[in-house]
């Protein structure tokens, strides 16, 4: 449907709502596509939030399905949906490198955290509770961020981010 949609009328959003985090059809979306793909165990305020920040021309991953997009851009298999739902552990040489290449790429260090948050998956709204912003303030960091890193959206800034 996604596919039809899309060719058919390339400027209407698409969300998936779906109970698959499988690696297959999170290709597929993307593919297609897809301006979202949200899990239907996600909290009824998340979804809306979702549908509103693609209606504004965000897109949307939910963090789940980013950490898979993550696995399978650095060639890993994916997290299984247990695995996805149970905390990562996060390995510090790691975290210390890719802090240290967005540096690089000109990003402050309030900006990472604002990266590492669209990463996870968190909306504006959840990062702006999380590290103490406003939601405006955390819209004029993510624009700052597409910039500079001369991405288009949200997803791509989550990908790059996996990437490195």
């Amino acid at each position: 449907a996604t596919e039809q949609i899309k060719s058919s009328w390339p400027d209407i959003k698409v969300i998936l709502l779906t109970t698959f985090l499988d690696s297959d059809y999170i290709r597929s979306a993307i593919t297609l596509g897809a301006d979202g793909y949200i899990l239907k165990s996600s909290p009824a305020d998340a979804i809306v939030e979702s549908i509103r920040a693609v209606s504004r021309g965000a897109s949307v991953f939910q963090a789940d399905v980013t950490r898979s997009i993550g696995s399978m851009l650095r060639g890993e298999a994916p997290p299984t949906q247990a695995e996805a739902q149970s905390d990562l552990a996060t390995d510090e040489n790691a975290e210390d490198a890719i802090r240290r290449a967005f540096r690089d790429a000109g990003l402050s260090p309030r900006e990472i955290d604002v990266l590492q948050s669209i990463a996870q998956g968190l909306s504006n709204k959840e990062i702006a509770g999380a590290l103490n912003l406003s939601v405006g303030t955390v819209r004029n960091y993510i624009s700052e961020m597409l910039a500079k890193l001369d991405v288009r959206d949200r997803t791509q800034l989550a990908i790059l981010y996996y990437r490195k």
